[in-house]
């Protein structure tokens, strides 16, 4: 196993302000993984070569939206909460995600604002929505960090 790994990072912060993502090198043990996401990890497969590592408890910990998952038809299928590392694999180690991953991942992975639904004076729920925008609206979070 690798020491080091090269990993694409989405990150959003506690106020819920999405960042555009990318490459970095972690170490590659369960301990730094944690850090990232905030807590314990669970692994999902987003394609049959890459994986998403996110927070497992990060919706019952109420952790800001991130992403929406979308299947290869463009489907919602889930949304993520907390921040998001993207990896490869082979055989059930992790290895380095490649630059051309970034377009499948950012194609899987859109940005997403939900509003959700609010019942009027009159007893009638108002439609809630969904959007998803466009990744050049979102923040670099490189230079957000080190403006702190």
């Amino acid at each position: 196993m690798k020491q080091k790994i090269k990993v694409y990072i989405i990150r959003v912060d506690e106020e819920g302000r999405q960042y555009k993502g990318y490459f970095t090198e972690i170490d590659n043990t369960l301990e730094a993984k944690q850090e990232i996401v905030g807590g314990l990890i669970q692994v999902v497969r987003l394609t049959p070569d890459i994986d998403i590592i996110i927070n497992d408890e990060g919706k019952l910990r109420g952790m800001p939206l991130n992403r929406i998952w979308l299947s290869e038809d463009g489907e919602p299928l889930d949304f993520l909460v907390g921040n998001i590392i993207a990896v490869r694999h082979c055989d059930d180690v992790f290895t380095d995600i490649l630059s051309e991953d970034c377009e499948i991942i950012e194609r899987l992975l859109p940005p997403i604002r939900l509003n959700m639904s609010v019942m009027g004076k009159d007893g009638k729920y108002r439609t809630n929505s969904m959007f998803y925008f466009n990744h050049d609206e979102l923040l670099d979070y490189k230079e957000c960090a080190d403006e702190d």
